[in-house]
């Protein structure tokens, strides 16, 4: 219906292809590409790094003078659209998953000369459906926890945690006041784990 929607009149009218993808990007803080465009215009002498998730609109394949292989890849998102320029050595990491999937989450450097069109040197690129296997390095786990905690929640959090690579940090409140606690521990993030915390009303961000 949404294909039929975007041929017919040139653009969604009953909802979004990246609506479906809510569950999935919850536990993450993601930029749009207007958001990363209006930055660039504010910010023109320095380096931004931007995060954000769009879907394959178009592509293009091209060879460098050094005969390597690269791509030109059209994402768009709810609001606009962004060009993705993939250097040779991510686009052999990328390329299968580019012929396979649609929708990708982006970590890249922003192009501050183009001033038009937000434009993105990526530098990480991994479908959403296999973020959680794929992504290179998850920064940081942080889990709030809800006030008037319990023993038996912290049980609860304590089962649902498993050991990994992830740093975590706590955060709570106590006698009025925000505590942020970094845990010696590492832990593996999953869709499961996370909504498992969810279920118990325990919000869980993750840094990319």
């Amino acid at each position: 219906l949404l294909e039929k929607e975007q041929t017919v009149v040139g653009f969604y009218l009953s909802a979004h292809p990246l609506d479906s993808y809510h569950k999935q990007l919850q536990w993450f803080t993601l930029s749009s590409f207007e958001t990363i465009l209006n930055q660039t215009k504010n910010q023109t002498n320095q380096e931004i790094t931007a995060l954000c998730c769009g879907m394959i609109k178009s592509r293009k394949d091209i060879m460098t003078k050094k005969n390597e292989r690269m791509s030109f890849v059209q994402l768009e998102d709810k609001t606009t659209s962004a060009e993705m320029v993939i250097f040779p050595k991510t686009f052999a990491r990328v390329e299968q998953w580019l012929n396979q999937y649609h929708v990708f989450v982006v970590k890249g450097v922003v192009d501050t000369a183009s001033t038009n069109k937000c434009k993105i040197k990526v530098q990480d690129m991994v479908p959403v459906e296999l973020l959680f296997q794929e992504w290179p390095h998850i920064e940081r786990a942080t889990i709030t926890l809800p006030t008037g905690i319990s023993e038996s929640l912290v049980h609860k959090v304590r089962q649902a945690l498993q050991p990994g690579t992830i740093p975590v940090e706590l955060i709570l409140h106590e006698n009025g006041k925000k505590l942020r606690l970094v845990c010696k521990e590492s832990i593996t993030c999953d869709e499961i784990i996370l909504n498992t915390l969810k279920a118990d009303l325990i919000d869980t961000h993750c840094s990319l």
